[in-house]
């Protein structure tokens, strides 16, 4: 009789194995997640095994609704709850270390750009002291081959001179120096000769009574 089929084969075989296969599920999985899918599939399987056997071919299976005791239920949800608390606090913990190293790396780029900046401005430093040395050299050099450098280097520093003497091989040259004798000429006004004091001398006196 159909009637009979239903409940005694359909729905017997469906209330023990749906009971049976549900020990090897987490409550969890089976309240949420994908987990009931799975299960789902999984007594579909072995319902329309068992079906086959009395001649009964099953479609499709639905599971719309599994019931928890709603203090289990509480507990699945702060357990949840507890769940994504941690997996926050582990996303928290993890940026705060991705900012530390950005940190990090920004340090050490900062100073690795001082580093530079500091060798650049001492193989600046380096190279004007080494164009000033050589500066040094090449006046020296200059000064060794032409020693008469050295004398009009001097006569040249010299204020308030009309002549230079440049002494060499026993001749004493003379060399006027014209700029400074016509700024001298320009800034020295021109003396007026002055006569020279004419003596008259003294008549001789005469004593009175004579």
């Amino acid at each position: 009789h159909p009637r009979q089929i239903v409940e005694n084969i359909v729905k017997a075989h469906s209330r023990n194995l749906t009971r049976l296969l549900a020990q090897s599920y987490t409550a969890e999985d089976l309240y949420s997640g994908e987990g009931i899918f799975q299960y789902e599939m999984e007594v579909q399987e072995v319902l329309m095994s068992k079906f086959e056997r009395y001649g009964i071919l099953l479609d499709d299976l639905l599971i719309r609704k599994i019931e928890f005791d709603e203090d289990y239920i509480r507990a699945i949800e702060q357990q949840q709850i507890a769940q994504e608390t941690i997996k926050t606090a582990q996303y928290q913990a993890e940026a705060a270390e991705y900012e530390k190293q950005s940190q990090i790396r920004l340090s050490e780029a900062q100073a690795e750009g001082i580093r530079l900046q500091a060798e650049a401005e001492a193989e600046r430093q380096r190279l004007l002291a080494d164009a000033e040395a050589y500066g040094i050299q090449a006046r020296g050099e200059a000064l060794e081959e032409y020693p008469e450098l050295v004398q009009w280097e001097f006569v040249r520093n010299l204020q308030n001179i009309q002549w230079g003497i440049l002494p060499g091989d026993g001749l004493t040259p003379l060399i006027p120096l014209p700029s400074l004798e016509k700024s001298q000429s320009s800034t020295t006004p021109p003396m007026t000769p002055s006569l020279p004091p004419t003596l008259t001398p003294a008549s001789p006196s005469t004593e009175e009574g004579e």
